[in-house]
């Protein structure tokens, strides 16, 4: 323990490894916060929900974090959302590295899934012919603060890969729930890619659950696309996954479209009890005959000529549009004030 100004105790991550039998000095301490937008966003939800995937992201680094990382026996690893602060994610054994090709790399299907939430991963730009790949294995190290322990992270942002023993990294709050599972926000600021869909929390979820009401699929390749209505089992939920599952819902014209340049959006939401006379059917993607006209139904090609009830500019948010996009989100999930930067050796690669 160290004491502050005041003179009061102060709980460090040390005190922890320390209780736990864990010598700080073999132990790495990694703040991952990538430099890609899209994989920056969705980093908590990949070590919420698919930890395989968090993991694989980490099981490589650039070449400085490699040197380190095979004298270390353990590995802290934390994601950082805002500036000064670092969100637990979990304890690592460093089981052995070994030498894998960029083909190796690229073969490994976690790394596939990884490149389509926007990592560059081991480009041709590296000057490496080979990089190392690390067995990191989890360990019980206080796995209940998954998500809800939160610590400062000392000196400058800059460094963003310490060795324990050489930093005082104080508890800065446990949390009651798990800020890795984020609140789900308003309605008209969801703006979800395909592989979104796939790795939603389980907080949206419920949430999405209980909703009914209107979305909008966006093509951003030729800025085309439809609005549909959910309701019924699993409402907007259920919805989302049959397109998040084969990437078209069993729509005949989503087949035509590549799902990778899809968002989904939702317009306008309806409260859980509210309930429609008929459940509406799907209406076609482009197509100009729709089952039923249970719901205005508006296939555009312009998405700023959809009406949009929530904004008074009349405009709809899409990409290319008004709704946060991924550096936006990102901002929105820091303090005001002196914004991080991305540190280009903590990354995979």
């Amino acid at each position: 323990m160290s004491r502050t100004t005041n003179g009061r105790l102060e709980i460090n991550l040390n005190d922890l490894l320390g209780g736990k039998g864990i010598d700080p000095q073999r132990v790495l301490v990694l703040r991952h916060r990538p430099w890609e937008p899209q994989l920056n966003k969705v980093l908590p939800w990949l070590a919420a929900e698919k930890p395989n995937l968090f993991n694989a992201y980490q099981q490589t680094q650039a070449e400085r974090v490699e040197g380190a990382m095979k004298r270390a026996a353990h590995v802290a690893a934390f994601i950082g959302r805002e500036p000064g602060k670092a969100l637990f994610v979990g304890l690592y054994s460093v089981k052995e590295s070994k030498p894998i090709s960029r083909k190796q790399f690229w073969a490994i299907p976690a790394n596939v899934e990884l490149k389509a939430f926007g990592m560059n991963g081991f480009t041709e730009e590296d000057p490496r012919s080979s990089c190392l790949w690390f067995d990191l294995a989890l360990t019980d190290f206080y796995p209940h603060w998954k998500g809800k322990l939160i610590v400062s992270w000392p000196g400058k942002e800059l460094s963003w890969w310490r060795w324990a023993d050489r930093n005082v990294i104080p508890i800065h709050a446990i949390l009651d729930e798990s800020a890795l599972d984020a609140a789900m926000p308003e309605w008209d600021a969801i703006d979800l890619t395909w592989e979104e869909l796939g790795v939603l929390p389980t907080r949206w979820k419920s949430k999405l659950r209980e909703w009914r009401g209107i979305y909008y699929i966006f093509d951003t390749s030729d800025g085309k696309g439809y609005v549909g209505s959910a309701y019924g089992e699993n409402n907007l939920l259920g919805r989302w996954q049959a397109y998040a599952a084969r990437g078209h819902g069993g729509n005949r014209l989503l087949r035509q479209r590549d799902p990778r340049k899809v968002h989904s959006l939702v317009r306008c939401d309806l409260a859980p009890d509210a309930h429609g006379t008929a459940s509406p059917a799907l209406p076609h993607f482009l197509d100009p005959k729709p089952d039923e006209p249970v719901v205005d139904q508006h296939l555009v090609t312009r998405p700023e000529d959809l009406s949009d009830h929530r904004r008074q500019n009349g405009k709809l948010s899409a990409a290319g549009r008004t709704v946060r996009r991924d550096h936006d989100l990102l901002a929105a999930n820091e303090h005001h004030g002196a914004r991080e930067v991305a540190d280009a050796e903590l990354r995979a690669l």
